[in-house]
């Protein structure tokens, strides 16, 4: 028989332990909800990162424009070849125009403008463009033309019509529905996609890609590393758009041929031996035609010079020593000088027209005396002129071009002090350099020394090339004459031809060494007046720093000047540069 209440365990019951049993169970299962929750969560936001990264960044409205610094806002984006400009270009009276700063800084850097005569001024290796704002007729190596649209002045902005220069620097332009313009050199390779391909964008600090579909047209601009870099010519969501694809994905399918200059320098059978003859009258002239110069097949008279500031060319040219230079083989290079004043230089580099008549009347000059070339001797520029130089050479190059003249100029050896002649620019433009590797000690120096040790010789040309000349268009000139020093109560000295200075300082009894720093003889003697040194120039210095122009690849020598030479020493010169 059962008994009730049933029996009382050994361990008394609680219904307390019951309850907390199932709190227990219920926590832990909140737990791994919680986990799972959290889990699923981080995995949808990895995810969703994942794909902001892949597809966000390629908005088709925005994206593109943000990475290259364009705005997404604006009508029309300006992209030169691969350059995202942005502004730059505007639309009036349905008509493109670009900026000239845009101009001056993507297409070319020497595009030059006067804002106080409003001139623009364009120089190319042919042709010399002088515009003026709001006009539509425009002067082309001085002959007037006409233009279809005229240069823009924009409160003060300059905008010149894209047909016009995309005509005078073969450029090329596409407007894509996109909202952006772009302008492409006309000789840029063309070719097209051979399968789908990702085009690689790189901007800022991360590479995004676009997928391009088979046959997109593009432009190709370079290659790198197994890599083209690319422009997209089809006007779909990527039209415009540049980047790079590997090479292996796209074919040429056009390859325009480049046009070839139409200028071809003169060049000797050999290196140029070029004389500067300084003469300022017929009696000079006919000196000069009196004698035989063996090796020479330069002669460059200093015929022309500025009458004033206005720029008026002084004429002291002679047909009859032209035509004996002629008969004997040799070229006639007419020598305009700056008459080594800083305020003619500036009068006549500074203002635009005075520039213009000074370039019409040297070649008026040199077509009338049927001259091979013109040099420029201008060593006065203000500092502040250096611009100014800059583009007078490249006023003067392409109508002398255009006339079958070779363009030269005199520099000095290349100093912190002269560095507005702007000898990369300079040798760009110019068809010579001559190098002046002279007055290393000059009539003002403080102190008495060589006019041009071996080293200075070597200075010269090497300087030049390092500032940007390329040396197969350097000359280097060398002194054919030498100076005297006196050290008395004064220093002074005076210029003399190489044997006139030898006879002097053998007559007075000097003593006559090799020096070994200037590697040239050294005489002195001393008497009432004080010492007299000199470094003496000789045929067997000239041989050396001939030597040194053509051991070191220069165009040849130009010697300053003609009659103070020893009796051998242009032969001398002559068999080395025919080696």
């Amino acid at each position: 028989m059962r008994s009730y209440p049933p029996q009382t365990p050994d361990r008394e019951y609680d219904i307390g332990d019951d309850m907390q049993i199932k709190l227990k169970k219920t926590k832990k299962r909140k737990k791994q909800k919680n986990r799972s929750l959290l889990t699923a969560l981080i995995f949808t936001v990895f995810f969703a990162f994942l794909v902001l990264l892949r597809f966000a960044v390629f908005d088709k409205s925005v994206s593109f424009w943000r990475q290259q610094g364009l705005d997404a806002r604006s009508d029309m984006n300006l992209i030169i070849g691969t350059e995202a400009v942005g502004g730059g270009i505007i639309k009036n009276s349905g008509i493109f125009y670009i900026a000239l700063d845009t101009v001056k800084e993507y297409i070319d850097p020497n595009i030059y403008y006067n804002p106080d005569s409003g001139r623009v001024i364009i120089t190319t290796d042919t042709s010399v463009l002088r515009f003026r704002a709001d006009e539509t007729s425009y002067l082309l190596n001085d002959a007037e033309t006409e233009l279809n649209f005229p240069v823009l002045n924009d409160e003060g902005s300059i905008y010149l019509p894209v047909e016009t220069v995309e005509s005078i620097y073969g450029y090329g332009e596409t407007v894509f529905g996109s909202g952006i313009f772009s302008l492409d050199p006309t000789d840029t390779p063309q070719g097209r996609l051979t399968k789908k391909t990702k085009l690689l964008i790189r901007a800022g600090s991360r590479d995004h890609y676009a997928k391009l579909p088979k046959d997109t047209e593009v432009y190709f601009y370079s290659s790198e590393e197994n890599y083209l870099l690319v422009k997209c010519l089809n006007d779909g969501e990527y039209g415009g758009y540049f980047g790079y694809i590997p090479e292996e994905n796209a074919v040429i399918t056009k390859t325009p041929s480049a046009e070839e200059s139409e200028n071809t320098v003169w060049k000797p059978n050999g290196c140029i031996d070029l004389v500067f003859d300084q003469i300022s009258n017929a009696a000079g002239a006919a000196m000069t035609m009196s004698e035989n110069y063996k090796g020479v097949n330069v002669f460059c008279p200093t015929w022309f010079s500025f009458e004033d500031k206005g720029g008026e060319i002084i004429n002291r040219a002679n047909k009859d020593y032209v035509n004996w230079a002629h008969e004997n083989g040799c070229k006639v290079w007419g020598l305009l000088t700056d008459n080594f004043d800083s305020s003619v230089s500036h009068a006549v580099l500074s203002d635009d027209e005075t520039r213009n008549y000074a370039i019409k009347q040297i070649l008026t000059y040199a077509k009338m005396y049927e001259l091979d070339g013109i040099n420029i001797d201008f060593e006065a520029v203000p500092k502040a002129d250096g611009e100014q130089w800059v583009q007078f050479m490249r006023e003067l190059a392409p109508l002398c071009h255009q006339n079958g003249l070779v363009l030269s100029c005199d520099l000095f050896v290349a100093r912190p002090w002269n560095t507005h002649y702007n000898r990369q620019k300079i040798g760009e433009t110019a068809d010579y350099v001559i190098v002046m590797g002279y007055d290393e000690h000059y009539r003002g120096s403080t102190e008495a020394g060589s006019v041009a040790s071996m080293d200075w010789s070597r200075e010269a040309l090497n300087g030049t090339v390092n500032a940007g000349v390329p040396v197969e268009k350097i000359i280097l000139g060398i002194p054919f004459y030498t100076r005297i020093w006196t050290e008395g109560e004064a220093l002074e000295s005076k210029a003399y031809s190489m044997d006139a200075a030898y006879e002097i300082m053998s007559e007075n009894g000097a003593d006559i060494s090799f020096d070994e720093s200037t590697e040239q003889d050294y005489a002195e003697y001393t008497d009432s007046e004080g010492r007299h040194r000199c470094w003496l120039e000789t045929t067997n210095t000239a041989e050396a720093r001939t030597r040194i122009a053509k051991d070191g690849g220069a165009a040849g020598i130009a010697a300053w000047k003609l009659r103070m030479e020893s009796g051998d020493t242009l032969a001398a010169i002559a068999d080395i540069l025919a080696e």
